[in-house]
């Protein structure tokens, strides 16, 4: 199965709400503050497959917003 990333949460949010992550495997590479349990929940209501995020650990400060 191929992957969709998505490099951006405005990305994600459009993937799901235009329904093209059904069974679909999606991996987000941006810095996300806070909790990720809504970008979860949304994304297993569009019927998404596996989620999952890079480290956040991996973005250090410099990157952070």
């Amino acid at each position: 199965m191929d992957t969709i990333i998505c490099r951006s949460i405005q990305s994600f949010i459009d993937l799901c709400d235009n329904n093209l992550i059904e069974g679909a495997s999606v991996h987000c590479t941006f810095y996300i503050e806070g909790s990720t349990q809504w970008m979860v929940d949304y994304f297993g209501e569009k019927g998404g497959s596996q989620l999952s995020f890079t480290d956040q650990a991996r973005f250090g400060g410099h990157l952070r917003p």
